[in-house]
């Protein structure tokens, strides 16, 4: 599963809750861990590669949840950063960068961030949840 939402940005990443998110997407969501990912051009590539949260190939504990959530808060449209993700049937959908997207895809899928070109800060808040019927 794949979703994207246009979201109103009225919390700052600090406090983003789960019943915030939970609001967001329209469904209960289980936040296990977040992280803040801030990158602009300083000369040189600045892409991240493919990956997934549950760390496939990688020598380290896969992260808990079942789903990857990402909040673009801040940065300048039109430079790069956009999003690749490769759904279950093997496709790649690009999600071009933009202030105030939500992207929700399952734990599993491959997915990396393009290279950005500017020097305003791109700044996403990124996320391992739970998500539909969780427990507490």
């Amino acid at each position: 599963m794949l979703q994207i939402f246009d979201i109103e940005l009225d919390a700052e990443p600090k406090d983003v809750t789960s019943e915030w998110l939970s609001e967001k997407i329209g469904d209960t969501v289980k936040i296990h861990g977040s992280w803040i990912n801030s990158k602009s051009y300083e000369g040189v590539n600045n892409e991240f590669p493919w990956h997934n949260e549950l760390r496939t190939g990688e020598n380290r504990e896969p992260l808990e949840g079942t789903h990857s959530a990402i909040i673009w808060y801040n940065g300048e449209e039109n430079c790069g950063g956009s999003l690749d993700v490769i759904k279950q049937d093997g496709s790649i959908e690009n999600i071009l960068f933009q202030v105030g997207k939500l992207i929700v895809f399952d734990i599993e899928f491959f997915h990396r961030v393009n290279h950005y070109s500017s020097v305003i800060p791109r700044v996403s808040l990124n996320m391992t949840i739970s998500y539909g019927k969780v427990e507490s």
